[in-house]
């Protein structure tokens, strides 16, 4: 990646996954929404019809 922004990712490194994130959010399981805005886990679930 040429942008300066990529400029200081190791890729190879990234790639092997040798890097460590630079924050980890906590996690109580697969249902844990502590990180979602409640305007978003409490809209009703719609079922959307299968793709044909």
């Amino acid at each position: 990646m040429e942008h300066g922004f990529f400029k200081p990712i190791d890729w190879v490194a990234l790639e092997r996954k040798e890097v460590h994130p630079p924050y980890r959010p906590t996690c109580g399981g697969d249902r844990d929404l502590i990180h979602f805005d409640p305007a978003f886990t409490d809209e009703p679930v719609v079922l959307t019809p299968d793709n044909e």
